[in-house]
């Protein structure tokens, strides 16, 4: 089974899914507030992967 870079536990699929949530959390303004802190919680990713695959996610996508 794949894993997205720094993690074995997460399948690359998982991976993906959650870095959309999290990217649509943050532009959601009423849960972007902590939003990437409570689902790395959730999930039981270290917040700091998270971040991490957001912040490549917000960079690679195309402009809107």
């Amino acid at each position: 089974m794949s894993s997205y870079a720094g993690t074995e536990e997460v399948p690359l699929m998982s991976c993906v899914s959650v870095r959309r949530l999290a990217v649509e959390a943050r532009r959601d303004p009423a849960s972007n507030v902590g939003a990437i802190r409570r689902i790395a919680d959730q999930l039981g990713i270290h917040p700091e992967a998270l971040r991490g695959w957001v912040k490549k996610a917000e960079i690679d996508a195309p402009p809107t």
